[in-house]
């Protein structure tokens, strides 16, 4: 009986001193995390949107508008207007969808005839050589370029502007972007465009 007490009490106070190892790392690495995501994500804006100069959260500017688009819709997690020499040209969605790793969060540029211009994933967990195509070429190239004024759908040969490809064995990451783009088609509608 003695033995099992001192085994339990070892056991706790190794637990206790990991965990609170752990928690000053954590408070010590968490800033540094949250400072790289934000750069990061600044970053992305640029590369999706190359032809803007300035960009701005619609919770800035229109705070009401934004709650209502963004609460209302599971996939936008942020709404971003793009500025060129001082001019709305148009908007870029943080946006996510659920794939076979977990959440798949990315980014698309969309000028004001809702054509995407750019298209980045930021945060995936999908296998590789397989789900995590969805970030790579061609897949890249049949996102960018489409109209989102309507439900994007995936075809094994895309003809329109609403269709990206399709790729054989990484259907739940595909249906996840696909998620994350229609979202943003159903908020570009509720932002009037």
């Amino acid at each position: 009986m003695r033995n099992t007490v001192v085994l339990a009490v070892k056991l706790f106070v190794i637990t206790a001193v990991a965990t609170a190892v752990l928690a000053v790392v954590n408070g010590m690495t968490s800033p540094i995390v949250t400072e790289r995501e934000a750069k990061e994500y600044s970053d992305s804006l640029k590369e999706v949107f190359e032809t803007a100069d300035d960009f701005k959260s619609l919770s800035e500017t229109d705070k009401d508008i934004y709650t209502k688009v963004v609460e209302g819709n599971e996939n936008v997690e942020d709404i971003v207007l793009a500025y060129s020499g001082g001019e709305e040209v148009g908007y870029v969605f943080k946006v996510n969808g659920k794939g076979y790793g977990g959440p798949i969060t990315f980014v698309i540029g969309v000028d004001k005839e809702a054509t995407i211009l750019g298209y980045k994933v930021l945060v995936s967990s999908e296998t590789k050589g397989f789900g995590s195509q969805v970030a790579e070429e061609p897949f890249v190239s049949s996102v960018v370029g489409n109209k989102i004024d309507q439900e994007i759908v995936s075809a094994s040969n895309p003809s329109t502007d609403y269709d990206i490809q399709a790729i054989s064995g990484t259907t739940i990451s595909v249906k996840g972007i696909l998620s994350g783009l229609n979202g943003a088609v159903k908020a570009l509608s509720e932002l009037g465009i």
